[in-house]
């Protein structure tokens, strides 16, 4: 029995493989690039940068490599589909037959290479991009070299080939070349410390799911149609918020969203009030939504809270347009926060209480920190799955470049925890 059109198929397999790889890994080292771009507007990161003799080769030079990936990463698909369509000729006498799989395998192709990228690292890439340009750096230099005359002959003939990196990349530049020129003149900068923080979080955000921002499932204070209506009016008037989800038993069964103001707009006695005739429509949204794109949704349909779901359509929590705006401006508190809503409560210098309830990515955000740990979503959570416990109270630990000393505890979390934070983690 002759086994080597088996064989040929097989070594063709592992080489198409191989090259998918290769692609995905240039899709890679190319976002790198651009989320170095988007977090380093600010003068402090780019002196941070700079500090590092291979990142700072490669932002210095950003715009070639960008566009030396692209050259790159079309000619590798170029080349790959050249011998798809090779090897299918080779196997098949049908051109029909051969032209179907070619087509069926680059669809294939492109979809992996989306899904990979788009999803499956799309975290990882932002969480660690430095250290990715920093171990590719010396690759990602000879790419620039070795496309130089590419790169010529592409911005001759086809000068808007770079239009999306440019894109991308304008609002940073400008932003950054505007503090380099304070520096340089020694002049009062137009830009306050506020406002950098402001820009350089709205180029961050759109690295975050829902999930990183939403209100916890059990933090949400819902209206229950099981409920009386003057148990229902009572938990309005006293929580201090404008809207509620109205469910029907649980938050898994939520039915609409009740303004306040239509519950104080009522004409005629609460107990003939069916919170049904005035409730609103009720948005939801994957757990997994990029901010961006929920927030672009909620805009157009002109709605201030979402319900947030799991794969399977639970309640995980709620969004809100204040939440979304409070990652761009930081914490909004008014007159009806108390102290135990404050998640973050500052001290004292680098030192702070934390409440247990509050999200990792509100820890980093606040803090300026990177926790490593995506297993859990509270601080609470975070330090009884590092001690494997529930922790004493007064108990201190190091985590993640902070030092916590347990100050409240119960037999099921942590309540309130004190961080200060150790020396090479201050805040940027």
């Amino acid at each position: 029995m002759d086994d080597s059109p088996m064989l040929q198929i097989f070594f063709a397999f592992l080489i198409i493989l191989t090259w998918t790889i290769f692609n995905i890994l240039i899709i890679v080292l190319r976002k790198s690039l651009l989320l170095t771009i988007y977090n380093t507007i600010d003068d402090e990161e780019l002196q941070r940068i700079s500090l590092s003799p291979k990142l700072n080769r490669l932002i210095h030079n950003v715009d070639h490599l960008i566009l030396s990936l692209k050259i790159l990463l079309s000619l590798s698909l170029t080349c790959l589909g050249g011998y798809l369509f090779f090897f299918y000729t080779k196997q098949l006498a049908s051109i029909q037959d051969v032209f179907l799989l070619f087509v069926l395998s680059s669809l294939l192709i492109s979809l992996v290479l989306y899904l990979v990228t788009e999803f499956s690292l799309s975290k990882w890439i932002y969480k660690h991009n430095e250290s990715i340009l920093t171990e590719f750096s010396l690759p990602l230099i000879v790419v620039g070299k070795l496309f130089a005359p590419s790169r010529a002959l592409v911005k001759k003939f086809q000068r808007n080939i770079n239009k999306e990196s440019n894109y991308r990349n304008l609002i940073a530049k400008k932003l950054r070349l505007a503090y380099l020129a304070e520096e340089f003149k020694g002049k009062k900068g137009i830009f306050s410390k506020q406002t950098k923080r402001i820009a350089l979080n709205a180029l961050r955000i759109r690295g975050l799911d829902v999930s990183d921002v939403l209100l916890p499932r059990n933090q949400i204070q819902y209206l229950d149609l099981e409920d009386d209506i003057g148990e229902n009016i009572k938990v309005a008037k006293e929580s201090g918020h404008t809207r509620f989800p109205l469910c029907n038993g649980d938050l898994d069964h939520c039915i609409g969203i009740i303004h306040i103001k239509d519950l104080f707009h009522y004409d005629q006695k609460y107990e003939s009030l069916d919170l049904r005739e005035i409730q609103r429509k009720l948005l939801r949204v994957p757990e997994k939504t990029p901010v961006e794109q929920a927030l672009e949704r909620m805009l157009h349909l002109k709605i201030h809270m979402a319900i947030v779901i799991d794969e399977f359509g639970g309640t995980v929590g709620l969004i809100t347009l204040e939440r979304i705006l409070e990652e761009i401006v930081g914490a909004i508190h008014d007159e009806f926060d108390t102290e135990e809503e404050m998640h973050i409560k500052p001290l004292a210098r680098n030192r702070y209480q934390v409440a247990g309830l509050t999200t990792i990515h509100e820890i980093e955000h606040f803090l300026g920190i990177s926790i490593d740990n995506n297993a859990v979503s509270t601080f609470s959570g975070l330090i009884t799955t590092e001690l494997g416990r529930i922790p004493e109270k007064n108990e201190k630990l190091h985590l993640h470049g902070m030092e916590i000393t347990i100050d409240t505890v119960d037999d099921k979390r942590v309540i309130y925890g004190t961080v200060s934070l150790e020396k090479r983690h201050k805040p940027y």
